[in-house]
């Protein structure tokens, strides 16, 4: 995240509820993470996205 706007943390985006864990990229002062959630049109995809988005929210 860039500026004063809060993200969700390194410890909560790394660790998800999701079957796959995330793939680390960038470096370690500025770690990103990819998520692999399916193919963008099946139901199990969609709804790992909102499992993802309300674990990274904090819901």
């Amino acid at each position: 995240m860039t500026g004063d706007r809060p993200g969700a943390g390194r410890d909560r985006a790394a660790r998800t509820p999701l079957p796959e864990a995330p793939l680390r990229l960038g470096p370690e002062s500025r770690p990103g993470f990819f998520y692999a959630l399916g193919d963008g049109e099946s139901d199990e995809g969609w709804g790992a996205l909102e499992t993802l988005i309300r674990h990274l929210r904090g819901a």
